[in-house]
């Protein structure tokens, strides 16, 4: 599926998969639009709810809509379908509510990543998402949080750290003062991660041959 032949010049084409609100989504969206130098163009958007607000991002920016609301092995097949049509070479997970099945990973090559709202390994893990993680950084009184962009591996949350960025836990934050402003973090650091994760992408597949 990203084993297309390529030049340094073609952007990397990017699936962003995603069940929310879609604020992620957009950033990616916008950063692309707006650094001729990101290294990646985002080709198709996933949804798998068809009142998600990521249907609307990819509405309004006229990026090609998949939305798949099967489950299990059905999901997978039309993922896996959904990808191979529009040439995927790279997934971002944004908001992405279910676990990604080992046979989507495999034939992306591992090229598939997500951001967490925390600083891996810490507050990772099953269950731990969106409030839950804030919430659990607010109970552990821990004095710094922030943002791993990570690849996507079998395992919850333990894939390789590509990207990670600090900011302080306030004493007056609760869980959604501090996911709100973790989310502010997440909107810069992501496209970003992801730009220069393309590059070195890019590099490596041109080393290689």
């Amino acid at each position: 599926m990203n084993e297309t032949p390529r030049t340094t010049s073609a952007p990397y084409r990017l699936a962003i998969l995603g069940s929310g609100t879609g604020t992620n989504a957009a950033a990616i969206v916008k950063y692309s639009q707006e650094h001729d130098s990101a290294g990646f163009t985002v080709v198709l958007i996933v949804s798998t709810r068809q009142d998600a607000g990521i249907v609307e991002i990819a509405k309004r920016n006229r990026i090609p809509l998949v939305t798949i609301e099967e489950r299990g092995v059905e999901f997978t097949r039309c993922l896996l379908d959904a990808l191979s049509e529009s040439v995927v070479e790279l997934i971002a997970l944004a908001g992405f509510m279910r676990v990604l099945d080992a046979e989507v990973i495999q034939a992306m090559h591992g090229a598939v990543v997500n951001v967490h709202p925390a600083l891996l390994p810490r507050h990772g893990g099953k269950g731990m998402y969106g409030i839950h993680v804030h919430q659990a950084v607010v109970e552990s009184q821990d004095r710094i949080t922030g943002v791993t962009v990570h690849m996507v591996s079998e395992q919850y949350d333990e894939g390789e750290i590509i990207a990670q960025r600090s900011i302080g836990v306030e004493p007056s934050d609760n869980a959604a003062s501090l996911q709100e402003r973790v989310k502010l973090v997440e909107h810069d650091l992501y496209p970003k991660a992801i730009s220069d994760h393309v590059r070195r992408m890019i590099l490596k597949r041109n080393s290689d041959h």
